[in-house]
């Protein structure tokens, strides 16, 4: 019968507490309103293409790819009744692609409290986004820090007259970013 190596206490997990779906809060300075009403925030995935090397035997050997790919970040929030959050953040969409005047990009740029054009194409219509992870205590174990978000798509609100037990609105915003990061409570990379 095979040995099996004796696994070191120190390499096990010191917190053997679970995490919990609940248990997080979210910031964005540019949409404080949509974070207000958040239910749902996501770590995105990442993954890396594969490259296959042919060996003309029958099977290709795969190799790890050299770019990373990480999927969007989505939010789903309440809507609220007068729904503001729902334009705030459609508000920031179309004043990034300016479809009725160039004074709704001036607009969006005006009303960051943060200045984004030293990282960006001079644009100022980013924003950073914190997801703060909490323990059984509500308090902050790991925080999700996002560069350089912007939402690219909303979903729509759909009006229905027929239905008999209506639950509140939900939205979704999907953002890219540029990168993210798990830094451990105090802000320091993990």
């Amino acid at each position: 019968m095979p040995e099996t190596d004796y696994i070191k206490p120190s390499t096990q997990i010191e917190n053997r507490n679970y995490s919990y779906p609940t248990k997080y809060r979210f910031t964005l300075s540019r949409a404080p309103k949509t974070v207000f009403f958040a239910n749902s925030a996501s770590v995105p995935g990442i993954q890396i293409p594969l490259a296959t090397q042919s060996t003309g035997i029958g099977r290709d050997i795969p190799h790890p790819g050299n770019k990373l790919r990480m999927d969007d970040f989505e939010l789903r929030f309440i809507v609220d009744e007068d729904l503001t959050n729902y334009i705030e953040i459609n508000r920031w969409i179309r004043g990034m692609s300016f479809p009725e005047s160039l004074q709704q990009i001036y607009d969006l740029q005006d009303t960051d409290r943060v200045d984004y054009t030293k990282y960006n194409s001079g644009i100022n219509i980013y924003s950073d986004g914190t997801l703060q992870i909490l323990n059984s205590n509500n308090r902050i174990t790991l925080q999700v820090r996002y560069y350089d978000l912007f939402p690219y798509t909303l979903t729509p609100l759909v009006f229905d007259a027929t239905i008999s037990k209506p639950d509140p609105f939900l939205a979704t915003v999907k953002f890219q970013y540029t990168y993210f990061e798990f830094l451990d409570r105090k802000g320091n990379p993990v």
